[in-house]
């Protein structure tokens, strides 16, 4: 899935809570659930079964920039929501799986922990034939647009 659906998933399951590292592991688990499910996301189409070290067009990095300031325009309009401190603590928790995998710096990549969190995404993630992105976008943008009326709607 794309940032912005993680990150809205993660905001919504932190409407349950009042803690910070119960936000964070909630936002994090989500990753590896909206994950396993036919999902869109560039990778589907550059790179449909997850190797490591492919070179990525420009176009991704576009995009990658666009769902990220999508990302924060959305938070933005939620900002005053009385969950909001939790909603970002599980939005980051939730991006954070793939920021591990695609840090820069491989020595970080491969640290315990993080290597094992790269291990159990790359189990879990259900990889869409590059022929059938179309799919993935549908179940992506289902998932934002259900996540955007819970957050904009729930007391």
């Amino acid at each position: 899935m794309i940032i912005l659906a993680h990150s809205l998933v993660g905001a919504v399951v932190a409407t349950k809570t009042e803690s910070f590292p119960v936000a964070f592991l909630l936002g994090f688990t989500s990753h590896f659930v909206l994950d396993a499910i036919p999902h869109f996301d560039p990778g589907t189409i550059v790179n449909p079964f997850g190797k490591k070290n492919v070179s990525w067009p420009k176009w991704v990095y576009w995009f990658i920039l666009l769902d990220f300031l999508t990302t924060i325009l959305i938070f933005y309009l939620l900002k005053d929501k009385p969950d909001f401190k939790f909603m970002i603590v599980a939005a980051v928790g939730a991006v954070s799986v793939d920021v591990i995998e695609n840090f820069p710096v491989e020595f970080v990549r491969n640290l315990p922990v993080l290597k094992q969190i790269q291990w159990l995404h790359g189990k879990v993630h259900y990889w869409l034939p590059t022929e059938k992105w179309y799919w993935g976008l549908l179940t992506s943008m289902a998932t934002i647009l259900v996540a955007i009326f819970y957050l904009l709607n729930y007391n």
